[in-house]
């Protein structure tokens, strides 16, 4: 298995974000990346505003950054409101 730059992922989590309602002040979803061959994970909130936001501003300083690059292999949303996206 070999690591895969999140720069790639840099699609999937403006989707994400764009899904969620704005105009909701305080509401944020969190956002866990993971590396499945370290180990190693970082959960980060993330504003539900509907604002699309850089990867490397949230995980570029966690333990899944190496050399200006982040490393993971999966995402997954792991906290939000009930009330956070449309339907």
């Amino acid at each position: 298995m070999r690591h895969i730059n999140i720069n790639l992922f840099g699609l999937t989590l403006p989707f994400v974000s764009a899904a969620i309602e704005p105009a909701r002040s305080g509401q944020t979803v969190t956002i866990q990346l993971a590396n499945d061959q370290s180990g190693a994970n970082a959960n980060e909130a993330i504003p539900a505003d509907g604002m699309k936001y850089v990867v490397r501003d949230y995980w570029g300083h966690s333990v899944l950054s190496e050399g200006g690059k982040i490393y993971a292999t999966s995402a997954q949303l792991t906290a939000f409101q009930e009330s956070t996206a449309r339907m």
